[in-house]
């Protein structure tokens, strides 16, 4: 064979290589690679449990119960009156006492000071137009008709009471009348609530061998007259 057809030869059998060789190299090359994909997490489709971040988040507040407050009762066009110490309690065919010293509660509850004579709760309201705080009067009540208080339990509403100071007369009206339970009746917020203007007398029940019972007759007025002396 000449040497020719051997070189011919030789070329033939090296061209399925170099085919092969080719292919394996464009399957390399970077630029035909493909592009991995990124798997993302399935978002979910539920209610998120937490707020996106940067979102404040707050719980509402229940706001503080707030004291309440008995309005100021109008007076504003009776005469000025300069407060003073009660001389003297007065409700026409009911009452007619004196005031003995005055008196304050032990452990929320009134013990009254004599027999015959009411008493003033002497760290509170003094009788006077404009007034500053609501004016208490304590005395001792009982079925024997001895008791300065004895008959505060037959004063009706609308009654006219009168307190008697060196300055002049407070004329208030009756707006309530009924029993509590004594224990404790000075810390009752309803009781206790500094009213300008008002007058309260409280009626100490104590029985026929002068034992408390425990009971308390409460009269509650609004100052509705003032004249000076």
């Amino acid at each position: 064979m000449s040497r020719r057809a051997v070189l011919i030869a030789v070329v033939v059998a090296l061209v399925p290589a170099l085919v092969f060789s080719v292919q394996r190299l464009l399957d390399d090359d970077p630029a035909g690679a493909r592009t991995p994909r990124t798997e993302l997490p399935i978002p979910s489709v539920g209610t998120p449990s937490s707020t996106p971040s940067g979102t404040p988040t707050s719980t509402p507040s229940t706001p503080a119960a707030t004291p309440t407050r008995t309005a100021r009762i109008n007076t504003a066009g009776l005469p000025r009156v300069a407060p003073d110490p009660p001389r003297r309690l007065l409700s026409a065919g009911l009452l007619d006492v004196g005031f003995d010293n005055s008196v304050e509660p032990r452990n929320g509850t009134f013990r009254a000071a004599s027999t015959a004579e009411a008493a003033r709760w002497g760290s509170r309201g003094t009788p006077g137009n404009p007034a500053t705080d609501t004016v208490y009067v304590i005395g001792k009540t009982n079925s024997r008709g001895v008791s300065a208080f004895d008959t505060l339990p037959r004063i009706k509403v609308g009654a006219k009471i009168v307190i008697r100071t060196d300055n002049g007369d407070l004329t208030y009206t009756v707006r309530t009348v009924g029993t509590r339970a004594a224990s404790g009746l000075a810390r009752n917020a309803g009781i206790a609530a500094k009213t300008p203007g008002r007058l309260i007398l409280i009626g100490v029940r104590y029985d026929n061998a002068q034992n408390l019972t425990g009971q308390a007759v409460v009269v509650t007025a609004d100052l509705t007259g003032a004249a000076r002396r």
